[in-house]
């Protein structure tokens, strides 16, 4: 976030790099810079925004030491290997504005204590959900493949089978999965929270 300085082409977010080349004298602007503050929101919404973009264009290898680091500081830690952590951390990050929301908004991810929300209970306690999705658990287990395509797979035909929507499991089981009532691709889903958990997740609801 620039105070104080507008480049000529009004870009808001620069790498140091780049600022340093971008800045002239001319460029400063005299009137005060304004940071917006309040007592219900103490961090700059700007400021906040600026931030989200960095954790969409940092490379994974640079940002995921930062999580893990925000993680261990909140009693959490990585699942699984690396590479799943980095897969994992590039999938989630789009829809987070601090290092922070990984072990709040991210918490399902990296532990299976987490709160489910009321928006994502309800489309859990949908008629029959809880049922189709330990149906859905099953026929996972049951599956030798484990990938995006091979779980949307196994989901509709179950809702075919059953004459239900898909919409219905896809909404439940990302509940269940998460406890939020949105977030990344629904079977990205899947894939992040890893086969066995996804299994026992789904199993126990």
């Amino acid at each position: 976030m620039l105070a104080g300085l507008v480049p000529k082409d009004n870009r808001e977010q620069m790498t140091l790099l780049e600022l340093q080349n971008a800045f002239t004298f001319d460029g400063v602007n005299r009137s005060n810079a304004v940071v917006n503050f309040s007592d219900e929101d103490p961090i700059d919404p700007k400021a906040l925004w600026l931030n989200s973009q960095h954790l969409r264009s940092l490379p994974v290898d640079a940002l995921a030491p930062l999580v893990k680091k925000t993680l261990e500081d909140h009693g959490l830690k990585p699942y699984g290997d690396d590479a799943f952590f980095a897969h994992v951390i590039d999938t989630i990050r789009t829809r987070f504005t601090t290092l922070l929301d990984f072990a709040s908004k991210g918490r399902a991810y990296f532990s299976d204590d987490f709160e489910i929300e009321k928006q994502a209970l309800d489309k859990l306690d949908a008629p029959g959900a809880r049922a189709l999705l330990r149906e859905l658990g099953d026929r996972i287990d049951k599956n030798p493949v484990f990938s995006e395509a091979s779980v949307e797979a196994d989901l509709r035909k179950l809702a075919e089978e059953r004459g239900v929507k898909a919409g219905v499991l896809i909404n439940a089981g990302r509940a269940a999965l998460t406890g939020q009532p949105v977030g990344p691709s629904a079977f990205a889903v899947f894939i992040c929270i890893g086969r066995e958990r996804v299994i026992e997740r789904l199993k126990k609801v």
